[in-house]
């Protein structure tokens, strides 16, 4: 394809033109070709907030979990920009994994909540983003020096509060299985579905060490010191 309807087709792209990015899909483009940065029309459809042309790409055989030359997926554009529909469709629609991190270690959570978009953070954290995720230089999403520069204070508390709540479930949910395995009481009402709840949360990981033969013959369920690993606690 010439470089001038390479251009024309990017442009199509990041614009919303459909009719001109049918045009060029039916006549050789692809839908993971890239550009100088590594970036694939999905990349611009996420930029730009642009759920239709998503859609259209996925159906075209689009990957979502697509990195650019520094490790940004199309996710990761769409929590840049604060585009809260584009990330529900890339989640819950195309099944975009929001674990991965960038060449610098940060995840999708990082940049949301980087250019001060207390929404995004918070929805991300309803799907299992992880509040402690710490990126190369041990920061975790709303750490790091000069990090709310340019977001103003009414979002910086909204963020910050975001990421305690999210780290204090975690915490409360590893007491409740540790306090459920152990036989010991909650002292709260619903502890059995608190402990459902935290032991087969998709967020919450839990591994239960296996016990030799020997340990389950000998021992009483009670007495046996059981541990429980949650990967997404300090």
């Amino acid at each position: 394809m010439a470089n001038k309807g390479l251009a024309k087709f990017w442009d199509g792209v990041n614009s919303g033109k459909m009719r001109i990015v049918r045009h060029y899909m039916e006549n050789g483009a692809r839908p993971d070709m890239r550009d100088g940065g590594g970036r694939t029309p999905l990349h611009y459809a996420a930029i730009s907030g642009l759920i239709d042309m998503a859609k259209y790409l996925m159906a075209k055989g689009a990957t979502v979990d697509v990195q650019n030359t520094i490790g940004l997926t199309p996710l990761f554009y769409a929590a840049r920009y604060d585009h809260l529909d584009m990330c529900r469709y890339l989640l819950e629609t195309a099944g975009a994994d929001i674990s991965i991190e960038d060449n610098d270690g940060r995840t999708a959570l990082h940049l949301a909540a980087r250019f001060g978009h207390p929404t995004v953070c918070r929805y991300l954290l309803s799907q299992g983003a992880d509040a402690d995720s710490c990126d190369n230089r041990g920061h975790r999403p709303d750490e790091g020096e000069n990090f709310f520069a340019n977001v103003d204070d009414i979002d910086q508390t909204e963020i910050r509060s975001a990421m305690a709540e999210a780290r204090s479930k975690g915490r409360q949910r590893v007491a409740v299985v540790k306090a459920k395995i152990r036989g010991e009481e909650t002292g709260e009402d619903g502890g059995d579905a608190l402990f459902d709840d935290a032991l087969f949360s998709k967020d919450v990981p839990v591994e239960v060490p296996v016990h030799s033969d020997r340990q389950q013959e000998a021992g009483d369920a009670s007495e046996r010191q059981v541990d429980v690993v949650l990967a997404s606690v300090d």
